[in-house]
């Protein structure tokens, strides 16, 4: 009889271990945006969290105009929260093992700072958060590959494809001109 119990705790310890889920909610924030990162920006990969900062608060400077971004509705903010608690079958060979984040979803404060940010790159299947880095994200990066393409950004799984697109942005805003 004791055994079966610790096993049965056994159990319902190893099974609770594959359910739970990153728990992303933050509690005070104005706005919130979806972002592309321009390439020179994605190559500031994060030594520290002040390379974090840094990188997260250029985002919106006038030299990152060229790619797109949107602010999300609050129905689309309270989908970020669910993007952690189911996982979608990832089979997908990735290019590199290089957590270069071209993607970014990011809360803003009422000063429009910066004060939480999700950073995904699809080349290699890897996702980080700011402040608070957590493991194992990298189960739901097919949840925000969905969410980005539902949101009509360009979601792209090696950098070839990356760049051709940024080529054709800056030929369009070339002959705009």
């Amino acid at each position: 009889m004791r055994f079966c119990i610790i096993l049965t705790l056994l159990l319902v310890m190893s099974c609770k271990g594959n359910t739970e889920h990153y728990d992303w909610k933050v509690s005070k924030y104005k706005y919130v945006k979806a972002y592309v990162i321009p390439d020179h920006l994605a190559c500031l990969c994060f030594v520290n969290e002040m390379r974090k900062k840094e990188f997260i608060a250029r985002l919106d400077s006038a030299q990152n105009k060229l790619l797109p971004d949107k602010i999300l509705s609050e129905k689309q903010v309270l989908e970020i929260e669910t993007l952690f608690t189911e996982t979608i079958e990832n089979d997908t060979e990735r290019w590199a093992d290089c957590f270069n984040p071209r993607h970014a979803i990011v809360y803003y404060d009422d000063q429009h700072r910066p004060t939480n940010a999700i950073l995904a790159c699809f080349e290699c299947s890897k996702i980080e958060t700011f402040p608070n880095a957590q493991e194992n994200l990298d189960l739901y990066i097919e949840n925000f590959r969905s969410f980005f393409e539902k949101l009509g950004l360009p979601v792209f799984d090696n950098p070839i494809e990356y760049e051709a697109y940024i080529d054709s942005l800056k030929t369009l805003k070339k002959t705009k001109k």
